[in-house]
């Protein structure tokens, strides 16, 4: 097993998506045998959501003046749509490890 502290520093990257192949399936498998990592990943995931949220409380004519001088890059930096694969594995992952205990 992995050093938990190490998993933790990449899972902002592995959520993001912004690991190689062989690190990505590394922290996959701790990932499936560890409780507190996926805890701190579903943790992270939620509190990516309620920060995307946030947007709404900011006055529209503050949003319009300061996304005004943002270059135009629609799409390319969607955080939320790399979280919900993440999210879904993990889901799946549980399910499927609940199940496996039972038949150990």
């Amino acid at each position: 097993m992995h050093c938990c502290q190490e998993i933790q520093d990449a899972l902002i990257d592995y959520i993001n998506r912004r690991l190689d192949q062989p690190e990505c399936c590394r922290i996959a498998v701790h990932l499936s045998e560890c409780k507190a990592c996926r805890d701190e990943v579903a943790f992270l995931i939620k509190i990516g959501r309620h920060c995307c949220g946030q947007a709404e409380d900011v006055p529209a004519d503050m949003l319009e003046s300061a996304f005004d001088k943002i270059p135009n890059t629609a799409g390319k930096y969607r955080f939320l749509d790399c979280l919900e694969p993440v999210y879904d594995s993990l889901q799946i992952t549980c399910k499927t490890l609940r199940f496996a205990a039972q038949f150990i």
